[in-house]
């Protein structure tokens, strides 16, 4: 693919703000009853087809997920991805940002199929960013998939092959309900010609002295959208 670089602005996503991304698609799920989600979880993964790296990026939307565009109707996105009840929520960010929970997005890396994924809609109700995290304690995780860092490392070499080496790469320390937890990062920036500012993102979480993460996630983001009016 040809080189992104010229074109991109160098942009810093805070630590705390990816966390909460990811964190939504992994650990929030643990309000539905076990076996209800993991049927739920199974049912996903059935209709989970390989990412197609060309559908996370054009000149004119920059990073996105496939079929969602920064500034499309909330509701067309939520009603498509959710099942749009107050059910459906994972979270409720500072920033008056909602994080949805989107069983309705499903997709396989070299065969290992994402555990969950978010939706977050801004304070002025735009999609901003789509997250999906595969998991540690995965239900649907088969023999032969590839393990949580055996995908974090494919993956980042795939991600450099279609859109080059990162804009910047960072590892972050939090303690996270009482557990120390190391998150590396990588983000790719890209501006677009109407001046959307966009991130992609791909992360891991460890547990302080886990070889192991407790999950990985790849995060789209429109960094700036409109904000609230007063």
């Amino acid at each position: 693919m040809r080189s992104l670089r010229g074109k991109r602005n160098f942009i810093s996503l805070p630590a705390f703000a990816l966390a909460l991304l990811l964190l939504a698609g992994a650990a929030l799920s643990a309000c539905t009853p076990s076996l209800e989600r993991a049927e739920q979880a199974r049912r996903e993964a059935e209709k989970a087809t390989e990412l197609d790296l060309s559908v996370l990026y054009n000149e004119e939307d920059g990073y996105h997920f496939s079929g969602i565009r920064w500034g499309m109707d909330r509701e067309t996105v939520l009603k498509s991805y959710t099942t749009y009840t107050m059910d459906s929520v994972a979270a409720y960010a500072e920033d008056g940002s909602i994080l949805y929970k989107a069983d309705g997005i499903a997709a396989a890396i070299s065969g290992r199929k994402n555990d969950s994924a978010t939706i977050t809609v801004s304070s002025a109700g735009d999609i901003c960013a789509v997250s999906l995290a595969y998991s540690s304690d995965s239900k649907i995780r088969k023999e032969g998939d590839l393990s949580e860092q055996e995908l974090f490392e494919f993956f980042y070499e795939k991600l450099k092959e279609r859109f080059g080496e990162a804009d910047e790469s960072t590892e972050t320390k939090r303690t996270v309900n009482d557990v120390p937890t190391t998150y590396q990062n990588h983000y790719w920036n890209y501006t677009t010609p109407d001046g959307k500012k966009t991130q992609l993102q791909w992360a891991a979480a460890y547990i302080s002295g886990e070889k192991e993460p407790t999950y990985v996630a790849l995060g789209t983001v429109w960094l700036d959208p409109p904000a609230k009016e007063s």
